[in-house]
This record gives C-alpha cells, structure tokens and sequence, in this order.
C-alpha cells in the first residue's frame, strides 16, 4: 500500500499543477478578451466597409474614389498585407473608371507586387484584371495577353466567381482581338458552366456579355440580343450602374444592324444617362461614339459630326489612343460624306499615325483604306491605288501572322504534350520503384524479425516451442501474401503496359492528324533543328523540290536546293534564330514555265525554358499577284498618260476653235450696227450671235471640265465689295428675268462684313449659272438671290474668316428624287426636252466643283411643282473694300468691243483698223518687254494656257517694273480667259517689235526705247 500510494503522488502533483496553469491561462484570457474582441469589430467593419465602396464604384465613381482614400487613411492596425491590397486594387479600378490611366497603372503594379510577395493569389489576380484593363485604354496591347493569362492562373482552385467570370471575359476578347475564335468561344462557354454553377449574378453577366458579343459578330443578331438582355437583368440584380450601361449600348448596336434606329435610340441614350450618373468619361465617350455612328447610318453626318465632337473633347482631356482611333476615323469619313474632304484627310492621316504608334496591323490597314477612300474622292489616284496595295498588305500580313501564331502553337502544343508523357511516364516508373522499394524494406524487416526470433528461439529452446509453431504458421501466411503480392504486382505490369500501349496508339493517331493537316495545307511547311535540317515538311513542299518526303527528312537546304538559293535560305534561317522575330522575304526562281515568285514567312520556335528548338515556316506562290501588280501599274501608267493627252487636246482644241468663234462674234456684232440691215438680215445676224455665243460657253464649259480633271484650276481671290458685286451678279440676269415677267430680287444679310477676299470670277461663274437656271426653269412667280452670314468659321489671330452662306431660290418647276440623283452628273440635263435646248449640262457639274475648291457644296432642296433651293457655304477672309478702279474692274470685268470702241471714235473704221488704233492709243502709256520675251507670251497665247499667262505677267511686272502696265493689262485679259484678247495684243507688239528691229532699232510704230 505504501508503495501503490508512492507511485501515485507524483502524478497527482503533476494533475495539480496542469489544473493551476490552465487556470492562469483562462484568467489571462479573460483580462485581454475584451481588446481583442474589440481591435476584431473594427477591422470587421473596415472590410463591410470595403465591400461597400467596391459596390458603390459601380454607379458612383466620384463619390468612391472620396471613400476609399478615406478608408485608406483608416486602415486599423490589425489589417493583413491582404487587406492593404484589397485597397490598393480598389483604388485602381476607380482610378481606371475615372480615365486616370497613368496613375491607375504605377497603383495596379504596386498591388501585383505586394500580393505576389505576400503570396496572395486573389489579390493578384485582381491586379492582373485592373492591368490588363488599364492597358487597352493606354494602347499597350501587347500587355494585356500577358496579365489575363496570368489572373487566369491565379484563379484556378479560387472560389470567386465573379472575379473568375471578367477574367474569362477579357481572356476571350483578348483570343477574340488575335483572331483566335475556338479559343475565344471556347472560354465564353466555360464562363456559363461557371456562372451557373455559382448563380453569382456578377458572373452571369459576365457570361452573358462574352456569349452576346460572340453571337454579334458572328451575325447572330437574335441569340445576341437574347444574351444582351439577360445581361442587362443580371446586372441590375448585381446593381452596377457600369455593366447596365454596357448592356443597354450593346442592345442599341445589335439594334443598329437589325435596322430598327427607334430602339437604337432608345437604348443608346439609356447608357449614355448611366455613364453620365457614374461619372466614366471613356464610358460616356463610348456611348456617343455609338449615337454618332446610328446617325451617319441614318444619313444625318453633321448631327453625328457633333457627338464625335464630345468624344473628342474627352479624349483631349483623358488620353486615349484606341478610341481616338475609332473617333478620328468615323469623323473622317462624315466629313467625308459632307464633301468636307480637307477636314477629312486631316483626320484620316492623324489616326493612321495612332495605328502606326499602336502597332496593331488590323488598325493599320484600316487607316490606309480610310486614307486611301479620300485620296480617291479627291482625285489622287495614284496615292489611292498606293494606299490600297498597303491596305491590302496589312491586312494579309495579319492574316499571316494569325496563321504563324496558330501553328506555332499547335507545334507547341504537339511539344508541350509530348513533355507531360514523358513526365507521366517517370511519374509512373518512380511510383513503383517506390512501391518496391517499400516491399523490399517490408520483406527486409520481416527478415529482420525471423532471424531475431530465430536466435531467441535458440536461447531459449524450450520456452519457445509453441511460439516457434506459431512463427511457422506465420511464416506461411508470409509466404501466401508475398505470392499474392507477387500476382497482384504482374496484373499491375500488366495493366500499366496496355495503358502504355494504347497512349502510343492514341499520339500516333495525333501524329497522323498533324501530318495530314500539313499535307492538306494549299502551300509549303516545315519545321527544321537549330542545324536547319528538316524534321517534318509537307507533301506540297517536297514535291515543289522534287524529293519525296522521307529523303528530305535529316538533310539540310544545301543537299536539296540550288547553291545560291541553298545560301540564301540558311541565312534567313541563321537571322530568325539569332534575333528571335519572324521574317518574311520574297524571291523569284527561273523554271520551265518562267519566273515564279514565292513569298516566305519564318520564325523560331523555343521551349517553355527559352530554349531554341529550331524553326518553322511556310512559303507561297505569289506569281500571280506580282503578275497583277505589274498589270495595275501599267494600266494606271496609261490612264494617266491618256487623261494628260486628253486635257492637252482639249486645251488646244478649244483655243483652235474659240479663235475664229469670237471674229464670228465681232463681225456679227459689227455688222448689226449697220443702218442698212433690213429685219431679215438682222434676225440672221441675231441667230448667228446667238448660236455662236453657245458654242463659245460649251466649249469654255468643256476647257473647264478637263482642267478641273487634270487638277489645274486655281483659285486667285482679289477684294469684292459684297453689295455691290451681288447687284451687278443680278443685273446680269435682269433683263432675261423680265422677259420672262419673273420678279427677280437681292437679299443682303444686315450683318454682312464690307468687302472679302474671293475669286470673284469663279464666284460670278457660279452664281450667274444658278440664276440662269433658276430664270430658265421658272415660268411664273420670281427668282431670289440670298446671301447672308452663316455661323462663324474658325477664327485665327493671324487670318479670321467669316462663313457667307449663298442661296438662290425658285417657284418653278422643281425636280423629284430620281432627277436629284443624277443633277450634278456631267452631260445630264433632268428636264423635259423643250428646257434642254441652250446648254451642254455641265454648268451645274463645274459649278459644283468650283464650290468644293472653295471649301464649301451646293446643297438642293427641290419638290415637284413648289420649287428649287440651290445654297452653298464658303469660308472667306474679310478685307478692306477695293478702291472705285478696282471695283469696276471687278464688278463688270467686260473689256470695251469693238462696237463700242467705234461708237465712241464716231468712225466707220474697218474692225481690225480699230483695233490697231486702240492699241496705238495705248502704246503712250507703257513700255513693251524686248522681243524674247514676247516671243514666250505668244507662245502661251497659242496653246491657250492663261493660268501660266497670269503666272509670267505677275513675275514680270515683279522683276522689271518698267512693264507693270503692259504686264497688268495682259493679265487682266488672261484672268477674264479672254484668250483671242491676248493672242492679238501679244502679236500686235510682237510684228513692231520684229518691224521695229528691222529698221535698226527706230521705233517706227512709235514704241519707246526699251534697250533691247
């Protein structure tokens, strides 16, 4: 008893003892219980607190933005590297929904690195999502592979839906914007399964949007609206005003494209009110992109002129390259569609260099067939041809580079499933190496166990008879199991090598899928070892090189090809692998049927570690495109060439004929002045005027049209007083009005500045042709000529302009739709056959062009029976008003006839006796150039060339002074295209000059001394 209570004393004591310490704990838990408890409800509510601005953000982002750095600003002290995160990434979303590209990315980076030293995966994966959205808006493509694939992999196993949901959504859009649809809509699948399964209405909507998007441009538009609207309820259940407003745009484009603007309406302004309530700049520029682009579908380009106009002044506050990419273009082509073609070249060049900057061939080759759509509507055909070759070239580059890249990843994924079976294959070996080993150490043990038992039976014989039965029986059940063990382990053996055996059937039959697939391919293919031998290469390929496929295998170019395209070949090869970049090069080969030309695109190939594996790539025949392209450049060669014979014909051909058209002219004219004249003779006479003054207009219309073709018509603005010119536009046409007893007004605007600067010739040219046919087409009522101040033009320090809006309006006949159509074709005339007679139809067709040099366009508004309106708009420079000279000149820019010239000598002069003797009166009040130099003005003279007439007299009067009033009045006559006026005044001086030399100088025709 003594001793049982011995045994048991230390054990008691040490059960005292457990009970005080346990007691002092409880004590000490319960003093620092109440802190503890406390330090955790502030930091409980700080993460409600988080959660709340997070959703806020969504329909807030002022308002969040003013909490989170609030809630930043009390972090409570027990806050994890977790939590510090948590914010740090919810600043960045509001930054990023408040267009603050730059800032929001040092954050987003900050918050990668934080997380990822902390080894906090969901916090990176929200990084990833903030960077890779931050970066399309900074036009950093590139970047956003990279950060979607890797919050993709930061994810697996996460239990976050809704993050996993956009980053499968940007994945998508991410495979989508490369050209890789499988993969696209592959991941828009799984993001359903997903969402589903979680039921987190975040999630759905994000699924929704991926399969809504897919299904639109796939013209899918009723699946797409389906996916939109649920889209829209379960962003509404999730309450983001962000994702709403994403939903409603998306309904108005699908809108768009089925056609119904009502509901396009409707929606698009629904998001552009929610991204206004949210405070997202490049939301709300997004939507008024999309109004913009609804109404120039709908015909109405200055309306959308006007959104693009917001979303541009967005973009100059928040920079963003992308969407000022799409903005700058839908603005070119409005203005475009408004005959703006100044403007819209301006915007068209501007957003090809943000492609340019971007690097994005897709971009890129739409900009240069924007360009090359303006360069065509402005008549430079050659840059327009130039612009589209390079369109065309982009865009089959980046069909190249979406072919490279597929490929390359089937090879690489050919690579990377070959690895994981030989890794499975280790795995396995070393599992049952393993499994031996544990069987070898068992059978060890056991071993262990009998020889011990066997010396223990030796010592203690008698003692251990039974046990030494047992052991037997023992043994034998040993025995049985090992066998067992045995059979089970050859079953496994078994077992292992038909899986063995059907995973090499089944990468065989990948292996023939793979080689089939390169066979099939419509041009050559092949992969080569860092020694540029042949590993694989197609049927295609071996045939071009004559060989069968196994003898190319092993070999290299220089075994198989020509030295020198062997050489060429193993270059390439060399280059692609030192620099890592693909390569595309061109080169032509003789063979019997001629030259044939194969392009050839190359690239490295590497292992997951960077490790070059070797090279692929693929060639084609392009023989026929070089062929076509040589084509293209000869036919335009030829047009160009015929279009410059055809102005040169038509120039000297209208100076040939307009000649003997005004001597028919003056002497009809001269002789109607004849007292002598009985009616008859004088109705002849009238008909003879007449017809000949309609020749004379169709062949000046016919001169116009072919310089405006050729590009050589030029404006030279000179003063006009605006009153006075628009009166005596009006009494151009008065008499032909009152004929018709048509009352024929002049409206002036009361805000109209004094005098502008305006070819006044090609101003009257216009406006005399629209009253003519306003007078021609009206047999009742009256005819009126507006011209009024229009919105003010943009304004410079250095030279402000006014918009002068020109109108001229009719009650006659009017024109409907079909006859609207065709109005300012060249040769067409819409009106019955009796209007028809009188002119050629090309006045409205020149008139229409000579408005477009100046800036501006004829608009039309005419109905059956009630009308016509003709306007233009031009911008002009205001001036000081010219002086009385220089206004006459102006206003009636009609030289004196010879008629007049005899009514005001009072003689009966024969008409060429005249016109010496105006020319002799003349000779007092200038001085005549030397004889080379007249010699050059005839010759300008003769072939009609007045631009160059105006050129030549303005330098001359220029460089020698002593010419001015010779050189001035020449160039009076050469602006009014007076060519027959200039021919005879230059050879007039030309003959006494000549005459005069022939004297030994003396100026026999009384010309001063110039020292020639």
């Amino acid at each position: 008893m003594n001793c049982a209570a011995r045994v048991q004393r230390p054990g008691s004591s040490a059960w005292l003892l457990a009970f005080l310490l346990s007691c002092g704990v409880a004590c000490l838990l319960s003093f620092a219980a109440p802190g503890t408890a406390r330090a955790a409800d502030a930091l409980g509510d700080w993460r409600a607190e988080i959660e709340r601005v997070r959703l806020l953000a969504e329909n807030d982002a002022p308002r969040a933005m003013e909490a989170t750095l609030q809630l930043q600003a009390t972090m409570p002290a027990g806050a994890t590297p977790a939590d510090q995160v948590r914010a740090w990434n919810l600043r960045t979303r509001i930054e990023i929904y408040l267009a603050q590209t730059d800032v929001a990315g040092e954050h987003a980076e900050m918050a990668l690195a934080l997380a990822g030293r902390h080894g906090d995966r969901i916090g990176q994966a929200e990084a990833d999502l903030n960077i890779a959205l931050n970066a399309v808006n900074q036009g950093r493509l590139d970047a956003v592979a990279a950060a979607t694939v890797h919050s993709m992999a930061m994810l697996e196993g996460a239990d976050r839906p809704e993050l996993l949901g956009e980053s499968l959504l940007r994945t998508a859009m991410m495979y989508r914007r490369r050209g890789q649809i499988e993969e696209s809509v592959t991941l828009t699948m799984q993001a359903m399964e997903i969402a589903k399964r979680s039921g987190v209405p975040m999630a759905l909507a994000f699924a929704h949007q991926g399969l809504a998007i897919s299904f639109e441009q796939s013209d899918r538009l009723v699946e797409a609206r389906q996916h939109y609207q649920q889209m829209l309820e379960q962003a509404r259940a999730a309450q983001s005003g962000l994702v709403e407003g994403y939903a409603l745009a998306g309904l108005g484009a699908v809108a768009v494209r089925r056609g119904d603007f009502a509901e396009a309406e409707r929606h698009v302004q629904a998001s552009m009110q929610m991204f206004e309530t949210t405070g997202t700049p490049y939301n709300l520029a997004f939507a008024r992109y999309a109004l913009a682009n609804m109404r120039h579908l709908q015909g109405r380009p200055d309306q959308a002129l006007a959104q693009l106009d917001h979303a541009l002044e967005i973009y100059s506050r928040y920079p963003n390259r992308i969407g000022l990419w799409f903005v700058l273009n839908k603005r070119s082509s409005c203005l475009q569609d408004m005959g703006q073609l100044g403007a819209a070249r301006t915007d068209a060049e501007r957003a090809m260099a943000i492609a340019n900057e971007l690097g994005f061939t897709p971009y890129k080759a739409d900009s240069a067939s924007r360009v090359a759509a303006i360069a065509a509507a402005s008549g430079d055909h050659r840059r327009a041809y130039a612009l589209t070759q390079e369109a065309a070239d982009l865009s089959a580059k980046a069909a190249r580079e979406r072919a490279n890249t597929r490929l390359v990843e089937l090879a690489q994924r050919y690579e990377t499933e070959s690895k994981q079976r030989e890794i499975a294959e280790l795995t396995r070996r070393n599992e049952r190496q393993r499994h031996e080993l544990e069987q070898r150490e068992l059978q060890q043990r056991w071993l262990a166990s009998v020889l011990v038992g066997s010396l223990l039976a030796l010592a203690a014989m008698v003692y251990l008879l039974r046990r030494l039965k047992r052991s037997q029986q023992v043994l034998v059940s040993t025995n049985r199991t090992l066998r067992q063990t045995q059979d089970d382990l050859q079953a496994l053996n078994t077992g292992l090598e038909q899986r063995i055996n059907d995973r090499t059937a089944a990468l065989r039959q990948q292996a023939r899928y793979l080689r089939t697939l390169i066979d099939m391919l419509p041009m050559w293919a092949w992969f080569k070892d860092t020694q540029s031998r042949y590993l694989v290469t197609n049927r295609a390929h071996a045939q071009a090189s004559g060989h069968e496929v196994e003898q190319m295998i092993g070999r290299s170019d220089s075994e198989l090809r020509p030295p020198a395209l062997a050489h060429a070949s193993l270059v390439d090869d060399a280059e692609v692998m030192a620099s890592g970049e693909r390569k595309t090069v061109e080169h032509a080969s003789e063979d019997e049927t001629g030259t044939q030309w194969m392009e050839v695109y190359k690239a490295a190939v590497r292992d997951e570690d960077g490790t070059l594996l070797g090279t692929v790539g693929v060639a084609r025949n392009i023989s026929e495109r070089k062929a076509a392209e040589s084509a293209r450049e000869a036919a335009l060669a030829e047009a160009e060439r015929l279009a410059r014979l055809r102005s040169d014909f038509l120039a000297q051909m209208s100076h040939e004929l307009r000649t003997p058209l005004n001597g028919i002219l003056g002497f009809a004219e001269l002789l109607q002045t004849e007292a002598n004249l009985n009616d008859r003779q004088q109705r002849s006479l009238g008909i003879i005027r007449q017809s000949g003054q309609h020749l004379l207009n169709l062949i000046n219309d016919l001169l116009d049209m072919s310089r405006i073709d050729a590009g050589r018509l030029d404006l030279y603005p000179s003063p006009v007083s605006l009153a006075a010119y628009a009166q005596a536009v009006g009494d151009m046409v008065h008499g032909r009005a009152e004929d018709k007893g048509l009352q024929l007004s002049i409206e002036l605007g009361p805000d109209l500045p004094a005098a502008v600067r305006v070819d006044e010739l090609r101003l009257r040219q216009v406006l005399l042709n629209l009253l003519a046919n306003a007078v021609k087409f009206t047999d009742a009522g009256q005819v009126t000529l507006r011209v009024a101040r229009a919105e003010t033009g943009p304004v410079s320090r250095t030279r402000p302009t006014v918009r002068l809006r020109f109108e001229v309006q009719d009650s006659g006949i009017g024109m409907s739709l079909p006859q609207l159509a065709k109005l300012f074709q060249p040769f067409e005339q819409v009106s019955e056959e009796r209007r028809r007679r009188g002119g050629a139809g090309l006045g409205l067709a020149i008139s229409r062009q000579l408005v477009r040099l100046m800036g501006g366009d004829i608009q039309v508004d005419s109905q059956p029976g009630l009308g016509s309106l003709f306007a233009f708009e031009i911008e002009v420079p205001p001036c000081a008003p010219p002086t009385v000279a220089a206004e006459e000149r102006q206003l009636v820019r009609r030289p004196e006839t010879d008629v007049e010239l005899r009514r005001r000598l009072g003689t009966a002069l024969p008409m060429a006796k005249v016109a010496d003797e105006r020319l002799d009166a003349l000779n007092e009040a200038w001085a005549v150039p030397p004889l080379d130099e007249l010699r050059e003005l005839q010759r300008l003279a003769r072939v009609g060339d007045m631009r160059e007439m105006m050129a030549r007299t303005g330098r001359l009067q220029r460089q020698q002074p002593q010419y001015s009033a010779f050189a001035q009045h020449l160039h009076d006559l050469a602006r009014d295209c007076r060519s027959q006026a200039v021919a005879a005044f230059v050879d007039h001086y030309a003959m006494q000059r000549v005459a005069s030399l022939a004297q030994g100088g003396a100026q026999a025709t009384g010309l001063p001394r110039d020292g020639a």
